[in-house]
């Protein structure tokens, strides 16, 4: 891994400028809508860490609610996993992957691009199937039933908390 660092770091470069070409607009004579010289302007990695990340409430709000979404994910997803596998022989995790598909859908299809919205959704959801679990689930079937349910429902916001910093 360190030699792949090494040999990334010497060969990959940021933008066709910092080669000595020129933008890619200007070299296809492509330029978008709202294009301006400006958006060629060329930042070091602390201007860009300081103007574009550490003011940013957008990018803090998706910290904070990713610190959330990790406490519940290894929370209820690794620890009650290994303890109900040895204690009580129960697995249940199968159900983050179409949880996860089901989430990007929703996100993409039915609210059109809005992760936080979609997030917040999943994340109620995972709340009331927490509650349910702590509170009233007594028998096999009803934790594998809250199991299963936070399982699906967890694991879209993990993966949406990276899309939306994408976005």
């Amino acid at each position: 891994a360190l030699f792949i660092v090494v040999i990334s770091f010497l060969l990959i470069r940021d933008t066709p400028q910092s080669c000595g070409l020129p933008p890619i607009e200007e070299f296809r004579n492509d330029y978008p809508k709202n294009y301006s010289a400006k958006s060629e302007e060329e930042l070091t990695t602390k201007e860009i860490f300081f103007k574009y990340v550490l003011n940013n409430k957008t990018l803090w709000f998706i910290a904070i609610a990713n610190a959330f979404i990790y406490l519940v994910r290894y929370g209820v997803l690794d620890w009650a996993p290994t303890y109900l596998k040895e204690a009580r022989d129960f697995a249940y995790e199968f159900a983050a992957i179409p949880g996860t598909i089901v989430c990007g859908w929703l996100s993409d299809r039915v609210f059109k691009g809005r992760r936080a919205l979609t997030t917040m959704i999943y994340m109620v959801l995972v709340a009331v199937f927490i509650f349910v679990y702590w509170q009233f689930a007594r028998t096999p079937m009803a934790i594998s039933i809250c199991l299963i349910a936070i399982g699906f429902l967890i694991y879209g916001p993990v993966m949406l908390i990276g899309v939306h910093a994408l976005d």
